[in-house]
C-alpha cells in the first residue's frame, strides 16, 4: 500500500530533479551566480523564475502524481499482478517479484507506522538500495528523517 506511494514519489522526484536541472541550466544568471557564491544574485535569478505559469505547471505535475499514487496505491491493493502493470517497466519492478512481494508491502506498512529501521532491513532482504527522498533527506536516506 505505502509502496505504491513511495514509488510515485520517487518517480516524481526524479522528474522534478530533471525538471529543476533542465531549468537550472537555461538559467544562466542563476548558475554564475551559484559559481561566484553571490547569494543575492542567485536569490533574484531564481525569484525571476516565479511566476503563475510556472505555479500552474507545477502544480499541475503535482495534481497528477497525487492521481498516480491514488492508481498505484488501488493497484498493490489489489495484488501483485495490478501493483506491476500499474507501475510498468520501473527499476523498482525489477527488484520485486510476486514472491517477495508481499515482504515488499511489509516494508511499505512499516514506513507509514514508522518503524524506518524495520523497513529499511527489509529493503536490504528485497535488495533496494538506500534511497534518497527529498532534499531535507538527501543525507539521511530514504529511511530516515521521515
Amino acid at each position: 500500500m505505502n509502496k505504491a506511494i513511495k514509488f510515485g514519489v520517487l518517480s516524481l522526484l526524479a522528474l522534478s530533479l530533471v525538471t529543476s536541472a533542465l531549468a537550472f541550466g537555461q538559467n544562466h544568471a542563476a548558475r554564475d551566480a551559484m559559481e561566484a557564491g553571490d547569494y543575492g544574485a542567485w536569490k533574484e535569478a531564481k525569484i525571476s523564475e516565479l511566476t503563475e505559469k510556472r505555479f500552474n505547471e507545477v502544480r499541475g505535475r503535482h495534481q497528477e502524481m497525487q492521481q498516480r499514487h491514488a492508481e498505484i496505491k488501488e493497484a498493490m491493493d489489489q495484488g501483485y499482478d495490478a501493483w506491476k502493470e500499474a507501475v510498468g517497466d520501473c527499476p523498482m519492478s525489477e527488484q520485486i517479484t510476486e514472491d517477495n512481494f508481499d515482504l515488499f508491502v511489509e516494508m511499505h506498512s512499516l514506513i507509514e507506522e514508522g518503524d524506518l529501521e524495520a523497513a529499511q532491513g527489509l529493503a536490504e532482504e528485497l535488495g533496494i538500495p538506500a534511497m534518497h527522498h527529498g532534499m531535507h533527506r538527501q543525507e539521511k536516506g530514504f529511511f530516515k528523517g521521515r
